[in-house]
């Protein structure tokens, strides 16, 4: 019986390139022979539009874990978008207890490439709390790691890149965006110092260097010694071509 799937995640600030290197990376494990398995839109219930219908689904998703849900709430702000932000953290958690259980009777357990994870979760609930709420996020994120075999390719990102990314998004996807890229940056400030904090909480180092080709090396030392990569499951959210 497996130990379950081994989830690697690629961090970043907007626009640093998660989603460009886990395409990448998809493809370069494509090419070694293993089975690459798109997680789409589709892997998620689709919601209706209206208020209470997210408020109805939120509270499902709470239910489940009810712990983790306080505690996400207590980190994100008091809004519309606090809310979007922890029913994203928990669908994304209900997911992985399903990919866990998927797993548990295979010979081998798959890999799960994420270009936004857990731990880029936490960080966006981080980014637009208060700095004291904000002091809440790394024990947050241990909790929801614990027991997980999770490991993070973190992109460090420009902060100007950084700040006109999410200045030039039209769909708001949180506090900082449409903002002018100079506001926009002074808030990007505190994420080098988040993202810190974050990858401290993380029980597997850095994947370093944080390219595909440093990718493939750490996906080989964890999963291929006794395997090789032919064969090996992948299950992505990356988008590829």
């Amino acid at each position: 019986m497996t130990a379950g799937p081994w989830m690697l995640e690629i961090a970043g600030l907007p626009g640093a390139g998660k989603s460009t290197l886990a395409t990448a990376l998809a493809n370069a494990l494509a090419a070694h022979g293993a089975e690459i398995v798109p997680l789409g839109p589709g892997r998620r219930r689709a919601l209706s539009d209206t208020r209470l219908a997210r408020l109805g689904h939120t509270l499902r998703l709470a239910a489940r874990h009810p712990a983790l849900a306080i505690s996400a709430q207590r980190l994100a702000e008091p809004s519309r978008l606090g809310l979007g932000r922890v029913r994203a953290l928990l669908e994304r958690l209900v997911f992985f207890d399903q990919l866990g259980a998927l797993s548990a009777g295979a010979d081998r357990a798959p890999l799960v490439l994420l270009d936004e994870g857990l731990v880029q979760g936490v960080m966006s609930l981080a980014l637009e709390a208060p700095p004291h709420r904000a002091a809440r996020a790394p024990r947050l994120l241990r909790t929801l790691l614990r027991g997980r075999r999770y490991a993070v390719l973190h992109i460090a990102g420009e902060l100007d890149a950084a700040a006109a990314t999410v200045a030039s998004r039209r769909e708001s996807r949180g506090r900082l965006d449409g903002l002018p890229p100079e506001i926009a940056r002074a808030r990007l400030e505190r994420a080098p110092a988040i993202f810190h904090a974050l990858l401290a909480e993380v029980t597997t180092p850095p994947i370093e260097p944080p390219t595909t080709e440093g990718a493939l090396a750490w996906i080989h030392t964890q999963l291929g010694p006794a395997w090789g990569l032919r064969g090996l499951r992948v299950l992505t959210t990356a988008q590829r071509p």
